[in-house]
Order: C-alpha cells, then sequence, then structure tokens
C-alpha cells in the first residue's frame, strides 16, 4: 500500500461531452493523468465544472461524494499511521531509559504481609 495516496480529478467533463468521441477522450485522458501524476486508475475521478443556475448531473455529484470519501478516508489513515508512530516512539525512549540501568529507589511503607518477615524500615 502506498504511503500517499493520490487523486486525481479531471473537472472538464461537460465539455468532453460535446465531442464525437467522448468516450474514447474520456479513457486518453484518464491515461495521461495516471502517467503524469502516477495515481491508481480506481483514484482518477472526471466531473463537470458547475454551471451558475444550472442543476447539478446527480451522475457528478455521486462522483464527486465518492472522491471526497476517499480523501477523508485517506486522512483518517495517515492520522492512524501517524499516532501509531509516535506511540511506537515513546515506547522505545521509555523502554530505552530503564534499559540504560536507570532505576529509581521505591521505598516500601506496607506493612509485612506475613508472620515471620521483619519490618526494616529504610533511613
Amino acid at each position: 500500500m502506498a504511503a500517499i495516496t493520490i487523486i486525481t480529478v479531471i473537472t472538464f467533463d461537460d465539455e468532453i461531452e460535446k465531442k464525437p468521441n467522448a468516450n474514447e477522450e474520456r479513457e486518453r485522458l484518464k491515461e495521461a493523468a495516471i502517467e503524469f501524476t502516477g495515481s491508481d486508475k480506481k483514484n482518477v475521478f472526471i466531473i463537470a465544472n458547475s454551471v451558475r443556475d444550472k442543476e447539478y448531473d446527480p451522475v457528478y455529484k455521486k462522483r464527486v461524494l465518492k472522491m471526497l470519501e476517499l480523501a477523508v478516508n485517506c486522512g483518517e489513515r495517515s492520522i492512524r499511521v501517524r499516532q501509531t508512530a509516535r506511540e511506537s516512539l515513546r515506547k522505545q525512549t521509555r523502554n530505552s531509559e530503564s534499559d540504560a540501568g536507570v532505576k529509581y529507589p521505591v521505598e516500601n511503607t506496607e506493612e509485612p504481609g506475613y508472620p515471620g518477615k521483619k519490618w526494616a524500615s529504610l533511613p
């Protein structure tokens, strides 16, 4: 799995749609975008520009939502990986301090729990 997910968005499908070979043009643009950005094919989205006073096509709305969901999931994954890395570093630091022979004396303040044990107080 890649450390960074590249999301590529081609935003002028409304113009592509006007061409006689629209589907071929979309595939050509997708391949060029993949080659240029290094994005995975499933992370390339083709959407139309929104036009003022015109309803946005539900197909494009769905694609935009899918793209945003992917972006949010990638962000959450990044946060989890970073938190895990920080915790791992903290554990390593704590372990290396204890491995260095640094010991802190602990005074026993409890009474002996069994008969025959002598209680010795530390000076």
